[in-house]
């Protein structure tokens, strides 16, 4: 397959990929502002709607990274807790995750656009591209401080003792993050060259 029938596959692939991508910026979009809405209620609905007696036969679990589950029993619920601070907390997490992933899919659609009208080295696009580096390198120290902040949360309601946070960036996000800064650069390099070419001609 020759270097043309590449890139002329890759331009067939991102009008289908748009359209993906457009849904899912459009179900981030909906899930931001249910999260936002559900962040609002738990600050100022009563008390009485988080006592626990409303969750006694609730299923709870702290996970670590979808390898070790614990089941919390229901029985351990203190007399008098309060959910405010779980759902408050699960709110504030939900929201930077949605935020987050509505940012990069709306610079990945925008890449894809340009794509699309066969200007994939557009001067915007390494600019895109660093902002989804930060964005993702971002989230490598975040998502994992509001994980700890929901963990501590369930710690605090719950009672459990011998439970501890430990809090640690995520390392394979941020890598991530690092090849997404030299992407940019590369596409950089392309745009000069781009414009090079298009001077000459």
């Amino acid at each position: 397959m020759t270097l043309v029938n590449n890139v002329e596959r890759w331009e067939g692939f991102a009008k289908p990929i748009g359209k993906v991508l457009t849904v899912l910026y459009v179900a981030s979009v909906v899930v931001l502002v249910g999260l936002a809405g559900f962040g609002v209620f738990t600050l100022v609905a009563s008390d009485a709607f988080f006592a626990s007696e409303h969750f006694r036969f609730s299923r709870f679990s702290l996970e670590l990274n979808g390898v070790l589950r614990y089941q919390i029993n229901p029985a351990v619920i203190p007399e008098g807790a309060s959910f405010r601070g779980i759902f408050t907390s699960i709110a504030v997490a939900g929201t930077v995750y949605a935020i987050t992933a509505l940012l990069v899919l709306r610079r990945l659609r925008e890449i894809t656009q340009t794509v699309v009208i066969k200007q994939p080295f557009d001067s915007q696009n390494p600019q895109r591209i660093l902002q989804m580096a930060w964005l993702v390198i971002l989230s490598a120290f975040v998502a994992p401080a509001s994980n700890g902040w929901v963990a501590s949360r369930m710690i605090d309601t719950f009672s459990l003792e011998d439970f501890s946070i430990v809090y640690s960036p995520d390392v394979y996000l941020a890598l991530t993050g690092f090849l997404l800064v030299i992407l940019a650069g590369v596409f950089a390099y392309g745009c000069y060259l781009q414009q090079e070419i298009d001077q000459t001609v």
